[in-house]
């Protein structure tokens, strides 16, 4: 196996796919049928609300944690090698939910998780209400390569599961269906492999799945970038 080291992962060049510390393809199709029996997956995203599936998968991950709160020191530190990120929450409520409460894991067109933005008039177009965090450098990103490995993934899970062989009745294709709705999903794919989050495929947002990741400080220090323009 031929390996290099790219942000994110590491490239196994033989074989032209990412290697890491999360599930395998084929894991991943038997965990997409044991999901599926015990959720009804959409097969378009419902904006506004959650995934449950996924939050499940993160809670088991331990990704659903609060931000990490820090010293002022550690937080100057952290803005010196990390990035500031955004994202437009419904109330004040959920502001504080963001920081301190349960993790919401929503829906979205590109993938499912919780969408930020680098931009923050990016994450004013969604509301008014703002929460901010530094994103690490550590912060482990899915690579782009992945996006492809997913899309064959798909494909290839298609072929098999709606066979002739496999979908023989009304309730047969119904559960496959769902099985695909759980595959076709590129945050479960991201989460299941691992990776703290990803970027969307209009490079607009970043969607985070590992919440606990992202730090603020303890004294609310990040409050200062939603000062300025």
């Amino acid at each position: 196996m031929a390996i290099s080291t790219k942000p994110g992962g590491k490239y196994d060049t033989e074989n032209g796919q990412y290697v890491s510390d999360g599930s395998s393809n084929a894991e991943i199709e038997i965990e997409a049928k044991e999901y599926a029996r015990k959720y009804q997956i959409p097969s378009i995203p419902q904006a506004g609300r959650q995934d449950d599936c996924l939050k499940e998968i993160l809670d088991k991950k331990e990704f659903t944690k609060p931000p990490k709160r820090v010293n002022k020191e550690q937080f100057t530190k952290a803005l010196e090698s990390g990035s500031v990120v955004y994202r437009g929450v419904g109330s004040s409520k959920h502001i504080e939910q963001f920081y301190n409460g349960d993790c919401f894991v929503g829906q979205g067109d590109f993938g499912n998780g919780i969408y930020m933005s680098y931009d923050k008039k990016e994450a004013l177009g969604f509301s008014s209400n703002l929460v901010v965090s530094i994103l690490p450098k550590d912060f482990n990103f899915a690579p782009t390569e992945l996006r492809k490995e997913h899309e064959q993934f798909v494909k290839e899970f298609k072929t098999k599961r709606f066979s002739p062989e496999k979908v023989k009745t009304e309730s047969d294709m119904k559960e496959a269906q769902n099985e695909l709705n759980f595959i076709n999903d590129f945050g479960k794919y991201c989460a299941l492999k691992g990776y703290d989050g990803y970027i969307t495929q209009d490079d607009k947002n970043l969607v985070v799945l590992n919440r606990g990741k992202l730090i603020i400080g303890e004294n609310d220090e990040q409050r200062i970038f939603l000062e300025f323009d």
